[in-house]
């Protein structure tokens, strides 16, 4: 009995990673859906107003990964040798993203831990998306979506974008739910 309820449990948890995983490529499919169907219906270069907030506005965008490309481009390097720079990034950051995933505050069952792994999941779903532009499209990263009220704080983006910043988000309120009540667990100690 007790064994057949740690298979389950087991199962359980595998059963919700692999719903992660499905997750990941769900964003990845979603966003070069998207972003095909803003190369066949919107031009480049024009803006479509939705309303005074939210417009659509299609370019290709050739910096990436906080204006990594403006850096590298610093060292003369050719695209090619961009993109394995950039695909050596995604790489690294798909590491770390794993590596956090298999951390002890992870592997408990709180809503905390889950949220952290689905923000992470989300930000390498993202991940996936831009890096497939990255390496399969020679002009860039294709953003179209624009909000006008912070367009100086975000510029225009694109699907995997809003899930890297949406991910981002899930992660450091996880986090800062953990530290907040292991700050408490210690001054109650005192």
């Amino acid at each position: 009995f007790y064994m057949k309820n740690i298979k389950n449990t087991t199962f359980i948890k595998l059963n919700c990673y692999k719903s992660l995983w499905l997750a990941a490529f769900a964003i990845l499919l979603i966003d070069q859906l998207t972003k095909i169907l803003a190369i066949n219906f919107l031009h480049f270069d024009t803006e479509y107003q939705l309303n005074k907030y939210v417009s659509f506005h299609t370019i290709y965008n050739e910096s990436s990964m906080m204006l990594l490309y403006d850096f590298v481009w610093h060292f003369d390097w050719s695209l090619t040798q961009f993109r394995i720079f950039y695909v050596s990034c995604c790489f690294v950051l798909s590491y770390i993203i794993f590596w956090l995933m298999n951390q002890p505050s992870m592997k408990e069952d709180s809503w905390k831990a889950e949220l952290a792994k689905t923000g992470l999941m989300i930000i390498f779903g993202g991940l996936l998306g831009n890096a497939f532009d990255r390496i399969f499209r020679a002009e860039g990263v294709i953003d179209f979506f624009r909000l006008n009220f912070i367009q100086n704080i975000v510029p225009i983006v694109n699907f995997a974008d809003i899930m890297i910043y949406l991910g981002e988000a899930c992660v450091i309120a996880a986090w800062l739910v953990i530290f907040y009540e292991l700050m408490m667990k210690k001054l109650k100690k005192y």
